[in-house]
């Protein structure tokens, strides 16, 4: 009998553990949801973004169009979808020769970057990503993603997957005072 009787008791024991595990739980979802809007708010900051040109081996940086939107377009050479990404993007920069675009080469190759690029007819510089840092800290999702900064380089629109050239317009209208 005393048995039985123990057994209620650990029962609303085990319960209350679990309320209270329960209770935690939430706290900790909150408080990480809280640091992402946290963080997300922090997106805002204006970008800087720099390395070695995927061609040439040079510095290259955002700093360079200081002052000016800027079309950053996220890709790599293994990716299927971001060669006809890149053609729109081609197409885009012969319709907006003053636009500024800068490349972000994902953990790629030197020679798969070089043979996009003849390829896809680009002029603009890219970055070399090789260990995909740069794709970190912009929260790369997929490839291709285009990022649309305005002339503080702050992201004002964003598109994840392959786009049009018409699509490539409206965002960089959008960043375009």
């Amino acid at each position: 009998m005393e048995l039985h009787q123990r057994a209620p008791e650990a029962s609303r024991r085990c319960a209350s553990a679990r309320r209270i595990a329960a209770t935690l739980v939430a706290v900790v979802v909150a408080l990480a949801l809280a640091a992402s809007a946290a963080n997300g708010a922090a997106s805002n900051a204006p970008l800087t973004l720099q390395g070695s040109e995927v061609r040439s081996g040079k510095p290259v940086s955002l700093a360079a169009d200081a002052g000016k939107p800027v079309v950053v377009n996220l890709w790599s050479s293994s990716c299927g979808a971001c060669f006809a990404d890149a053609r729109a993007l081609a197409t885009f920069e012969r319709t907006h020769p003053a636009a500024r675009v800068l490349g972000v080469d994902v953990t790629d190759s030197p020679a798969g970057a070089r043979s996009l690029y003849r390829r896809a007819g680009w002029r603009h510089p890219s970055i070399a990503d090789p260990n995909g840092r740069i794709a970190a800290q912009l929260r790369l999702q997929t490839l291709p993603t285009t990022l649309f900064l305005d002339a503080k380089h702050q992201i004002v629109e964003r598109i994840n997957g392959q786009t049009t050239a018409a699509g490539l317009a409206a965002g960089y209208r959008k960043a375009s005072p």
